[in-house]
């Protein structure tokens, strides 16, 4: 398997989600990216992207936790 494709994937889309002024849309591209750049951590055993990637994704789904029980 071509692990850079996975993490240039997880770039894009990382970067992509900076251009999207909606706050929502941007953290569902943002965390698609980690999850991307988790598995090519992971791929990789790079434990410093792994941890990075994880806590994003935590930090991310606590917002969206807290974010639905608001709505």
């Amino acid at each position: 398997m071509n692990w850079d494709l996975i993490g240039y994937i997880g770039t894009g889309f990382v970067l992509g989600s900076f251009l999207v002024n909606d706050i929502t849309r941007l953290r569902i591209i943002n965390t698609i990216g980690a999850v991307m750049w988790l598995i090519y951590g992971i791929a990789l055993s790079l434990k410093p992207q792994i941890l990075v990637n994880v806590s994003i994704i935590l930090i991310h789904f606590y917002w969206f936790y807290n974010n639905m029980r608001k709505s």
